[in-house]
């Protein structure tokens, strides 16, 4: 799966204007990965590079309680069609917009990004109607966690998660007072997450010693360095923390380890 962090800051050029939400895709800004893509196309036509200077649309547009990216297209950007709007360009006026757009597309897990564009998107009511259009075959298609997504729409500070702990773990954690896990041993090279109670206790029980679901809240901002794995399915997605960055993941825990159930003996 692909990662999204929906970032948002004052506009990027220091002007007195709205405040702008910066997409990052794996970690990358959406801005520098259409900037390369502009800059291919041109390179392949023989022309000078059509890249141009894109700012990220503002709060209210993208985030909760706005449906502009699980499919609700905010009125302005309607003008585009079937498509959404994920970046703005800086230079355009009220009557023509030169957005970036992509299609989305929102199923119960998953969301996915593809058919990016450049598109001439006139107004309202424009004297000149004519669409141009340049087409990105480079970028995504991306495929999105559908929890991993709407906790960055929502702007979520923390993220609920489930962790299937082994019985001879829980006094470890217990002695923490129920704040930290314990070091990892030698056959356990990650910690894995689970964004679903259901998907811890599948784990748990395929487990030959895991016994026990515990849930934990941690900062998303932590969260937002790992990307979301599959595993057997799209209803079965985690976060895999490499056993060396568990001291920092216990320093992103907001709130008590809790047991949330129990399948029985050691």
């Amino acid at each position: 799966m692909d990662t999204l962090v929906l970032r948002p800051q004052p506009w990027a050029n220091g002007e007195d204007l709205d405040d702008e939400v910066r997409i990052l895709v794996n970690g990358d800004d959406l801005v520098d990965l259409v900037t390369v893509a502009e800059q291919s196309l041109a390179t392949a036509a023989g022309r000078p590079s059509i890249a141009d200077s894109y700012s990220g649309l503002r709060p209210a547009e993208v985030l909760w309680p706005s449906h502009h990216l699980l499919g609700a297209t905010q009125a302005m950007w309607q003008v585009c069609r079937e498509k959404t709007a994920l970046l703005r360009c800086r230079a355009c006026d009220a009557d023509v917009r030169w957005p970036v757009l992509a299609r989305i597309e929102v199923s119960e897990h998953a969301v996915v990004w593809r058919d990016f564009e450049q598109r001439r998107c006139p107004g309202p009511a424009p004297a000149d109607t004519t669409e141009v259009r340049h087409d990105y075959p480079a970028l995504g298609p991306y495929r999105f966690s559908r929890l991993q997504y709407e906790i960055q729409v929502r702007q979520v500070s923390t993220t609920t998660v489930f962790h299937p702990v082994r019985a001879d773990e829980l006094p470890l954690i217990e002695q923490s007072d129920w704040r930290r896990f314990s070091p990892r041993l030698p056959d356990q090279p990650v910690f894995t997450l689970a964004l679903t109670w259901d998907h811890a206790r599948r784990i748990a029980d395929a487990g030959s010693r895991r016994r026990s679901v515990i849930r934990c809240s941690v900062r998303t901002t932590f969260l937002n360095r790992y990307q979301v794995e599959t595993t057997g399915g799209i209803a079965n997605q985690e976060y895999r923390i490499p056993a060396d960055d568990l001291d920092a993941f216990n320093a992103a825990l907001d709130g008590p380890i809790e047991v949330v159930d129990s399948f029985g003996g050691a």
